[in-house]
């Protein structure tokens, strides 16, 4: 478990690294003289209001799920659903 997490968190490093890094480089390079750092720290500021808001949503979303006692059918569900999608996506005609 513990290594799926760090897996987890190094891909997603990854991504933040090739988008939200030159972004942020962008906005705050053409700033210069003494409040140069301002932008940076606003940008910053409101990236993580914006995880902090979507990480609620999302844990309020999966709250009621856990709730209403329908987390586990969701799971299976979702889990069906995802296999019989490889399944269907799979070119029988190039696989033989």
């Amino acid at each position: 478990m513990l290594t799926l997490a760090l897996s987890i968190g190094f891909f997603g490093s990854l991504h933040c690294a090739g988008m939200c890094g030159p972004l942020a480089l962008v906005f705050c390079s053409h700033q210069t003289g003494k409040g140069s750092i301002l932008p940076g720290v606003f940008y910053n500021i409101g990236r993580v209001i914006t995880y902090m808001i979507l990480g609620l949503v999302f844990g309020l979303i999966g709250s009621v799920f856990a709730m209403a006692n329908i987390q586990m059918l969701v799971s299976v569900v979702l889990g069906v659903i995802m296999i019989f999608s490889f399944f269907l996506s799979i070119d029988l005609d190039r696989a033989i």
